[in-house]
Parts: structure tokens; sequence; C-alpha cells
């Protein structure tokens, strides 16, 4: 994620969609995570909801309610912590 972070700041958007991209269409069948993480750069690095990242996984993960659970808790996090402190949350939970 910090990766991303990092390419997004450099002006390399394009490129981190294009990473995402490519997991997703590697692994978004069955690894809920990479999703996760995708929907998360949306909200946080592009200042975007990440509904239709969302709405992708629920169609094409073969169990999405594992996905959904964990998106919508992450949302209830997000909401009761400032702005910054959901990035740190983000940083503490990769650790």
């Amino acid at each position: 994620m910090v990766a991303a972070q990092a390419a997004a700041g450099k002006g390399g958007e394009a490129r981190v969609r294009q990473l995402f991209e490519a997991a997703v269409a590697a692994y978004g069948r069955e690894d809920a995570e990479v999703w996760l993480r995708y929907a998360r750069w949306e909200r946080r690095a592009l200042r975007r909801g990440g509904g239709s990242v969302c709405w992708r996984a629920g169609k094409e993960l073969d169990d999405p309610d594992g996905f959904m659970a964990r998106y919508q808790e992450e949302l209830r996090r997000e909401a009761q912590q400032g702005p910054g402190d959901a990035d740190n949350a983000e940083d503490a939970d990769m650790e």
C-alpha cells in the first residue's frame, strides 16, 4: 500500500490502477484482500468512494460475503475516526 501511495504521489495514478487491475485479474476470484486494498486506495489516495471497486468485488469473488463484511467494517471504522486516523489504522493493520 505504501508503494501504491508513493507512486500515486508522483503522478502514477494510472500505473497504480494498472497494478491493482492486474492483481484483481490474477487473484480476484478468491482473494478478498486484493479487493479491500484496491477499494481502500480508491477511498484514501484518490478521495473517491470505492463503491465501484466494492461492486465489482461482489460480482467477481467466489465468496463475496467475507469481503463485504470487512469492507463495511472498514467504512464504519473510518466514519468513527478522522480522515488522517484511517490512514494510520491501515498502516497498523499491515504490520
